[in-house]
């Protein structure tokens, strides 16, 4: 797969679940009469209370999560995952940046998410009062042996259409119409998470895995790594072009290019340094013609066999020639004419002399 298909979509992606996110915590806190739903997404949202330590493993990726309540208050989150690069995210009040320690480089990602809050928390000040989130209660269900309530979420289509006016054209189809949240009977963790599209089918889910509640965080983990060279874009396609770079110099850095080989340089022409035994002095024969060396081994009969060329074979007449027939035939042909023609006159006589 190519570089460019990991971070355009995915950049777009994170702004929609932000302003989701931002918008629907604007709604059930401004929610008047809590329902059963409700009252079960409270308590989760009080059992995963920081600190705490989780993996979230989705069909692509797997990442570690930690959370934690700095000293001033401020919520820190920490995010690590290794596919397709290792890459850590960390949000601390309101910075945020996404680091790649492998390349050195950091981006800050705080206008990304300063934006989705802002325009969430435009939006929800627009909308009618009364208007929130609904959520609902779909039924029990069972994972890893556990029974989980399935808790279903759906965001008011005035929102819908209020944020898709914010977007793109191609990231309108991606922004999320609600949730559904799988969440244990007996602990109150979250077990499960899927975003529902617009057709209303469960899409990017997300399983919890390895839950440590109360989890011993170091200060250290949310700050950014010393050293890093940090880059500020201003947009989302600023942002999408350092990602691409970024992929691209990982990628060059596991399978460098070979660079292209040198034509082959011929040989050198190879002058023997041995020297055959001189052939002694040239004979010459009666007519001053050289005489053809005797190679070593050979006897001079057997050289002129192979050396002299056959002689051409003599031509013979044609066997069977008109022309000799004709010769041949024609004073036989006269003779017998001959005699044919004194044998016809003796006969005539003879007939005048009887009568």
């Amino acid at each position: 797969m190519s570089h460019h298909q990991h971070h355009g979509p995915h950049s777009w992606l994170r702004v929609v679940l932000a302003i989701s996110w931002a918008f629907m915590t604007a709604l059930s806190q401004a929610a008047d009469a809590p329902m059963s739903a409700d009252d079960i997404l409270k308590k989760s949202q009080e059992a995963m209370k920081p600190p705490i330590q989780y993996r979230l493993h989705t069909a692509e990726t797997d990442m570690l999560v930690s959370q934690k309540i700095m000293p001033d208050g401020t919520i820190a989150c920490r995010t690590e995952s290794k596919l397709p690069l290792e890459k850590i995210s960390v949000m601390l009040g309101e910075d945020s940046f996404d680091a790649y320690p492998t390349l050195g480089i950091a981006i800050d990602t705080k206008f990304m998410f300063h934006g989705a809050k802002t325009q969430a928390a435009t939006i929800a000040a627009t909308l009618q009062p009364g208007t929130t989130s609904s959520a609902k209660i779909n039924g029990m269900v069972t994972r890893d042996g556990r029974e989980c309530y399935e808790i279903e979420t759906t965001v008011p289509a005035e929102a819908i259409a209020a944020f898709s006016q914010l977007l793109p054209e191609n990231a309108r189809k991606m922004l999320p119409t609600g949730n559904r949240f799988v969440i244990d009977q007996e602990t109150f963790l979250m077990v499960e998470t899927a975003t529902i599209s617009y057709a209303g089918q469960p899409t990017m889910t997300t399983e919890f895995k390895d839950i440590v509640l109360n989890s011993n965080l170091s200060d250290e983990i949310f700050l950014l790594p010393v050293g890093m060279e940090v880059q500020k874009p201003k947009s989302i396609r600023e942002y999408s072009a350092i990602v691409a770079k970024i992929h691209h110099a990982e990628a060059d850095a596991k399978y460098p290019r070979k660079p292209p080989s040198p034509p082959p340089v011929p040989e050198p022409l190879r002058i023997p340094t041995d020297r055959s035994p001189p052939l002694g002095p040239i004979k010459f024969d009666a007519n001053g013609r050289a005489i053809a060396f005797v190679p070593p081994g050979m006897t001079q009969l057997e050289f002129d066999i192979l050396t002299t060329p056959p002689k051409p074979p003599l031509k013979q007449p044609p066997k069977h020639s008109w022309t000799r027939w004709v010769l041949i035939l024609m004073p036989l042909a006269v003779v017998l004419t001959f005699f044919a023609v004194m044998r016809r006159k003796a006969f005539r006589s003879a007939d005048l002399q009887a009568k």
